[in-house]
């Protein structure tokens, strides 16, 4: 180790659940690089850092609905709804779907690229520049706050990580950006959890972790609705060894009291 780990800075970050009907419901996940230094090789959803131009009023102001949206961050204004513009961001970035209700209203149109995502990926235009040359209008309840998740001390990176879901918009198809995300697939949470028991799928534990609370659910809409009308905090602890889908208990699980509440710092609000 040629860092130490307690002077790791803690950066903010913003990930997005992306949820679909095939009829079933299915989630977005991709594979970030094996040459990254976070997560390397490991399926996870669209998602990254907070920029500071996401705290931008000029960012803020291409949302609808969004001081009703970041209540339950209980963050400064700015900084709560910082995270809804990178959510937005970064899912166009790595996955070329631009999360808005409208019809085929994409940043990215799968074919011949676009400039907008090009720009936006290599940091010569902001979300703000973006949103208003294409006069795009966000609906924030659309995406909705379901979870926080701290990573463990001891990697090289760390991040404070608000999780979301949101509906993947009709007529847009998702494409990696064959940067940080290499490839990308549907599955159904019960598939990508079988998967990774079996030790085909890497994932990391806030991945399994909502996976695991949306697998009760067939649809997207009820998927949504689930995290429409729930605020409790579902804190997760890890069983022995701590790794895989079995590792990970809840508070109505039974060995909840007995496992292991420092290995991971997050909940889910499904």
């Amino acid at each position: 180790m040629d860092f130490d780990p307690e002077l790791v800075e803690i950066r903010r970050a913003a990930t997005v659940v992306i949820v679909r009907d095939a009829p079933k419901l299915e989630v977005l996940l991709l594979r970030r690089n094996a040459g990254m230094v976070f997560a390397a090789n490991k399926w996870v959803y669209p998602g990254g850092a907070v920029d500071a131009a996401d705290e931008s009023p000029s960012a803020h102001l291409h949302f609808k609905g969004l001081e009703s949206a970041v209540t339950p961050l209980d963050l400064p204004f700015a900084e709560a709804a910082a995270h809804w513009v990178a959510a937005v961001r970064e899912t166009i970035e790595e996955a070329g779907v631009t999360l808005t209700a409208s019809p085929h209203r994409s940043w990215y149109d799968g074919e011949n690229g676009s400039s907008w995502r090009d720009e936006l990926n290599a940091g010569t235009a902001t979300f703000a520049d973006a949103a208003a040359d294409t006069d795009t209008e966000f609906d924030a309840s659309m995406i909705r706050y379901i979870g926080r998740f701290i990573t463990p001390l001891g990697s090289p990176r760390r991040y404070d990580t608000r999780f979301f879901i949101a509906p993947m918009p009709d007529g847009q198809h998702p494409k990696p950006d064959r940067r940080e995300a290499i490839d990308m697939d549907w599955l159904s949470p019960d598939e990508a959890l079988d998967r990774a028991t079996h030790g085909t799928l890497e994932l990391v534990t806030p991945t399994i972790a909502i996976l695991t609370r949306l697998a009760p659910y067939g649809t997207t809409a009820q998927a949504m609705a689930a995290a429409n009308s729930s605020t409790a905090k579902h804190r997760l602890r890890l069983r022995a060894p701590g790794h895989g889908p079995g590792s990970i208990v809840f508070p109505s699980d039974h060995d909840y009291a007995e496992a292991d509440d420092r290995a991971e710092d997050g909940y889910v609000r499904i």
